[in-house]
């Protein structure tokens, strides 16, 4: 039994080729255990359990390897200890030592709003064209997710697509290292997780390490040009990196003449998106997702598809089997008629907007009511009340009939809808209970084309409203 600091080069020495394990439920016979903290997971809490399956030695934060050691003692249990700074640390440094030997190329699928949608259509699309790809799963887009991601190929993939999200300064530098990609797509650039990326200033900053850190000039990068930073950034490498921007506007100037553009025409009555450039003709793509800011993840999906050969026919037959992530622009129907957006799964500034939009568009052809009931968007730094007071003109172009706000930083846009004297009825609850009774009474007792927007940061926990309507048996 080893039981000594170790630096991460040793651990890779150490591991080699060995199978790697995290789970202590999938712990093969011969396999390295990482005893990974996790939110909600601890994996020093079974490193007796792991080494019973038959794990060859345990990599494990070195505070807690004495703890660890008479455990295993006690038990009668035998195996290499390799106590490191951090487990997480090491497994990221393994993963990154084995990817690095890979033949693939590898796609980052980043900004601050719809990565997680734009990487599962991306996937969907070059699954249908090359075969098995290696992807990203739910929403693992950090520190461990990466390295989780990367030590999950396989002989048979064909491509990497990863979705990788940043909360703090130097998080994006850390997982294009290990990463190592050729290709690109940034989504839009907007205030997220501010209190450790401070001001937008830092969040563009980290999210052009994309382009900045992409290997070699093989790949392509993709650019929503109707982000303003976006399309400006565009103009700037253009000249050094194979580019492709993409645009639902009408008239969109051409930024640079080696720029490969990608326009997209959307009307929120219609089920299909129309697209031309890149050497096509005019396409009809079908919409899975409702919202203009999902028509502009599927334009840009199918922007960098394109670079890998996706043809036309590839990306329709993929997109008419699309399933959406639940959370995330569903829209059901409540048994009284009234229509429900669940968009709850995150929240921030861009995606709220979006949301907004997306319950006008929705209700654009009723007559019923709208409802928006928005929780906190959280981790927004010392910006966080104004950024929700700057949600109220969204809400007046949108002609919301009712805003419900739960969470003390809506307390703020409540405020300010009053300050504006709001057409509408303004509430704010103290809890989401409150705010759901409200609802209730308000939609679903009554025949009722109303439409009903549920948005809001996932600690806000306001997937209990649609919840709560469900198992009322009133959806």
């Amino acid at each position: 039994m080893i039981d000594q600091a170790v630096d991460a080069e040793r651990v890779v020495n150490f591991v080699g080729q060995y199978p790697v394990a995290f789970d202590p439920g999938h712990v093969r016979s011969g396999a390295v255990y990482f005893a990974l903290v996790l939110p909600g997971f601890d994996g020093h809490e079974h490193v007796a359990s792991a080494v019973r399956a038959g794990a060859r030695a345990i990599v494990i934060n070195a505070e807690r390897a004495r703890g660890a050691r008479e455990q295993l003692q006690k038990e009668g249990l035998i195996t290499h200890i390799l106590a490191v700074s951090t487990s997480l640390s090491a497994f990221r440094s393994v993963a990154r030592a084995r990817f690095v030997q890979r033949s693939i190329d590898a796609i980052v699928v980043a900004g601050s709003v719809g990565k997680t949608t734009t990487r599962r259509l991306l996937g969907e699309m070059l699954k249908s064209t090359l075969g098995p790809i290696l992807e990203t799963k739910g929403n693992q887009n950090g520190f461990f997710g990466v390295a989780a991601t990367a030590l999950s190929l396989r002989p048979e993939h064909r491509i990497a697509v990863f979705e990788v999200g940043i909360d703090t300064t130097n998080a994006m530098a850390k997982h294009l290292d290990l990463i190592g990609h050729e290709s690109a797509i940034l989504t839009a650039i907007g205030h997220e997780h501010l209190n450790g990326l401070n001001n937008i200033e830092t969040v563009f900053a980290e999210q052009r390490l994309v382009i900045d850190m992409a290997a070699g000039a093989k790949g392509v990068m993709v650019l929503n040009l109707d982000d303003p930073l976006l399309a400006s950034l565009a103009q700037e490498i253009a000249d050094h990196r194979s580019v492709i921007g993409y645009t639902l506007r009408k008239e969109v100037p051409i930024y640079h003449s080696r720029i490969d553009l990608l326009r997209g025409s959307y009307s929120p009555n219609d089920n299909q998106l129309l697209v031309n450039g890149l050497g096509m003709r005019e396409l009809s793509l079908p919409l899975p997702l409702p919202g203009a800011h999902n028509a502009s993840n599927i334009l840009g999906a199918f922007s960098l598809a394109r670079f890998y050969g996706v043809t036309g026919d590839d990306a329709q037959k993929a997109l008419t089997t699309f399933v959406a992530v639940p959370g995330r622009s569903e829209v059901k129907t409540l048994r009284s008629g009234a229509r429900l957006i669940c968009d709850c799964y995150n929240a921030n500034p861009l995606s709220t907007q979006a949301a907004i939009q997306m319950l006008d568009e929705t209700a654009k052809n009723d007559l019923g009511l709208r409802w928006a009931c928005l929780g906190d968007m959280l981790d927004l730094g010392e910006e966080a009340h104004d950024l929700h007071r700057q949600l109220a003109p969204f809400l007046v172009e949108a002609r919301v009939d009712h805003v419900l706000l739960f969470g003390e930083a809506m307390a703020h846009l409540a405020d300010e809808l009053k300050t504006i004297n709001f057409s509408g009825r303004v509430a704010h609850f103290d809890s989401i209970h409150d705010l759901t009774e409200d609802l209730a009474s308000g939609v679903a007792f009554r025949s009722s084309r109303d439409t009903v927007l549920i948005k809001g940061s996932r600690g806000m926990n306001m997937g209990r409203i649609e919840s709560f309507l469900i198992d009322s048996n009133l959806a």
